[in-house]
């Protein structure tokens, strides 16, 4: 399998809480969206393809070092940016979980965080 660049590869222990919670999450009538890459992003999308959810990923259309996305994705959006990926995350979400992760998830942890309390009420 090729290396990937984007994503963290989490112990093998959280990586059932994810997919848990990839299921309890659709089951609950969100869909989801996620970058689309291994790891605990992979394992989500996982559960929620169990109940038939459509899978978004929302990448970089200048990324192709990121390598591929995970199988479970089923739509995927590319942008330009990184503030373009904010948004497409952000601006109809109407919740942000996060878990485990590398610099890419603070990021996004902290953009949601701020979205949430500056621009609307948005659960993270």
């Amino acid at each position: 399998m090729p290396a990937r660049f984007a994503g963290v590869v989490p112990p093998a222990s959280e990586e059932p809480l994810a997919e848990a919670a990839g299921a309890v999450l659709v089951q609950a009538g969100y869909a989801l969206r996620h970058g689309g890459c291994n790891g605990l992003m992979e394992a989500a999308a996982r559960g929620a393809t169990r109940h038939g959810v459509p899978v978004t990923a929302i990448t970089l259309t200048n990324r192709p070092d990121w390598g591929e996305l995970n199988p479970f994705v089923t739509t995927t959006v590319y942008v330009l940016t990184m503030g373009e990926r904010l948004h497409a995350y952000l601006d109809d979400a109407d919740l942000v979980v996060a878990m485990g992760g590398g610099v890419g998830t603070l990021h996004e942890l902290t953009a949601a965080l701020y979205y949430a309390t500056t621009i609307r009420s948005l659960p993270v």
